[in-house]
């Protein structure tokens, strides 16, 4: 018979066990890294309330557990409360024993005592959420365009870089945009934080009139251990009110051509070609007859 129930302080340290051993590829199993995630995962179940740390009980012994959100979402223009999963591990020694489809069935039962009937997951494998009731989302598209080929406009007078004085000012940005687009989150104070506390983060923003109406949060990566010009440049958010903002925005990424190759850009939009001179993505790959490729494209976010 199975438990799952909220995580102790002292439970959270053999979570973090089953988390290093199942997600290998992102975690180590160093004593400072499991010290460093232990302190940050107490941090976010006693500060964030949108954050819950599950685990799944067989005979008192822990041997799964999973990361609950608790989010607010724009549907049609209403703002409605959502619930999310993640990190969801399974010890390795009691794999292929049910643990994570009892986890999700929890997780669904929690929210349902909630009233909340929405709820959202990035999936390991889409076929064992679409087995438990979850459908597909859309799909996400990842552009790799050259930076001249973004356009050119006549200004770039109203960017300027923003910094944590900044932070209410972005908020209230991304906070109207998100309400007047149907299926964006609103920002959780934790996501806030992380915008400007990560030291690989730039942040550039669209000011008029006093206040923040677009913004372009980015990072560089490296593409030459020699050659100190050859980077990418990777778009982790844009956000423009107007025209006019994203104008500007795009005038700045056009300007970096002479130290950046690439400019990577994760996005559900699917109309961004309209946007950029050349849509082409570096590859040369020719979709019969006569259609460049422009984008990868992967199915990701699940509905349920």
């Amino acid at each position: 018979m199975s438990e799952v129930r909220k995580l102790t302080d002292g439970e959270l340290k053999e979570f973090i066990e089953i988390v290093v051993n199942a997600y290998p590829g992102v975690s180590k199993a160093t004593p400072e890294y499991k010290e460093r995630t232990l302190q940050r995962f107490i941090h976010l179940q006693h500060e964030d309330p949108t954050i819950d740390f599950f685990g799944l009980f067989r005979e008192r012994k822990l041997i799964g557990g999973m990361r609950i959100h608790y989010h607010e979402m724009n549907l049609y223009t209403h703002i409605i409360p959502v619930g999310c999963v993640g990190l969801v591990a399974v010890d390795l020694l009691h794999k292929k024993e049910k643990v994570a489809k009892e986890l999700i069935e929890a997780f669904i039962a929690l929210f349902l005592k909630k009233g909340v009937n929405l709820l959202l997951l990035y999936p390991f494998r889409p076929d064992f959420y679409k087995k438990m009731g979850f459908g597909y989302g859309p799909k996400n598209h990842q552009y790799s365009f050259s930076a001249s080929s973004f356009p050119k406009g006549p200004s770039k007078a109203h960017l300027r870089f923003l910094t944590k004085d900044d932070q209410q000012k972005v908020l209230q940005c991304y906070t109207k945009y998100a309400k007047a687009t149907h299926g964006m989150f609103l920002k959780t104070k934790a996501e806030l934080d992380g915008m400007f506390t990560n030291p690989d983060n730039r942040l550039i923003g669209y000011e008029e009139d006093n206040e923040v109406r677009g913004y372009l949060l980015f990072s560089f990566e490296k593409k030459s251990s020699t050659n100190f010009v050859h980077n990418d440049l990777h778009i982790k958010e844009l956000i423009a009110e107007s025209p006019e903002a994203l104008m500007e925005i795009g005038t700045f990424l056009h300007s970096q051509a002479d130290q950046v190759d690439r400019i990577i850009w994760n996005t559900q939009e699917e109309n961004v070609h309209f946007f950029v001179n050349d849509p082409r993505n570096g590859t040369h790959h020719l979709i019969p007859s006569v259609y460049h490729e422009s984008n990868r494209s992967g199915v990701g976010l699940m509905i349920g």
